[in-house]
C-alpha cells in the first residue's frame, strides 16, 4: 500500500537497491594530482590571521615561500609513495565557549 512510483519503477526494471547502480568499489587506488609550490602559497594566503595555531599563521605567511617548494616535494613524494603520514591524520580541536557557562 505505501509503495511509490519510484519504488514500483525500480522493481519492474530488476533493481532491488541503489547498489546495483554503483561500479564495483575499488578499495586500493586514488588519484590525486601533484601540488606544487603556487598552490600551497595560494592556500597560506588565504589562512585567516585571527586563527589559532601552534606556530602564528603571521610567521607562517612571511615564510612561506621559503619552506612550499620543500612541502610540496615532500608531500608529492609520499603520496604518490602511497604513505599518508600519522602526523597529519591528527587534528587538534579547542572549544570555544560564545555562550553560557564554561562548565555546561
Amino acid at each position: 500500500l505505501n509503495e511509490s512510483i519510484a519504488d514500483k519503477a525500480v522493481g519492474e526494471l530488476g533493481f532491488n537497491s541503489f547498489e546495483d547502480y554503483l561500479l564495483p568499489a575499488t578499495e586500493s587506488t586514488i588519484f590525486l594530482q601533484d601540488c606544487d609550490t603556487d598552490e600551497l602559497l595560494n592556500i597560506i594566503r588565504k589562512l585567516d590571521n585571527g586563527k589559532s595555531s601552534d606556530i602564528p599563521i603571521r610567521v607562517i605567511k612571511k615564510s612561506a615561500h621559503i619552506f612550499c617548494p620543500i612541502l610540496a616535494k615532500y608531500f608529492n613524494i609520499l603520496m604518490n609513495a602511497g604513505i599518508f603520514p600519522g602526523v597529519l591524520k591528527i587534528g587538534k580541536i579547542t572549544p570555544i565557549y560564545k555562550i553560557g557557562y564554561t562548565e555546561d
